[in-house]
């Protein structure tokens, strides 16, 4: 069976690290520290002839989706995306039905309407932690 790795990892060592012991390195634009950094470590096994397919992780909010599938189809390298089981209600300020089935029919034009919309929204009164989908306790 085959083994993914690496949607926690917030350091490039750690992706160099385990790179030779799983079938997948997976990546989270949200929670390394967006694409630039994603992107260098990508560039960086690449150098270093690492030959396997990655895979990005979903935190999951519809933003997470939507950030790591645009670095996906950006990315030849990148085999698969995760696709969040969870719901949020901070998605329902992004989607129009307010679930995550309707990240599958996303148009390009609808996905910059919603980075426009996160820009401009003060997700300051979502009590989840800071960069992940999860709710804090009450």
């Amino acid at each position: 069976s085959n083994i993914a790795l690496g949607e926690s990892f917030t350091t490039k060592t750690e992706y160099l690290r385990y790179a030779k012991y799983v079938d997948f390195l997976q990546f989270d634009v949200t929670h390394f520290g967006g694409f630039t950094t994603t992107i260098d470590v990508i560039n960086d096994l690449k150098e270093l002839n690492y030959h396997k397919q990655f895979t990005v992780h979903i935190w999951g909010s519809c933003l997470s989706y939507i950030f790591n599938y645009l670095l996906a189809a950006s990315c030849k390298s990148i085999e698969w995306v995760e696709f969040p089981l969870i719901e949020l209600e901070l998605n329902e300020i992004f989607l129009k039905e307010g679930n995550l089935e309707s990240l599958i029919n996303l148009k390009e034009l609808e996905i910059q309407n919603i980075i426009n919309t996160f820009n401009s929204t003060d997700i300051s009164k979502f009590k989840y932690f800071k960069n992940t989908g999860y709710q804090l306790p009450k």
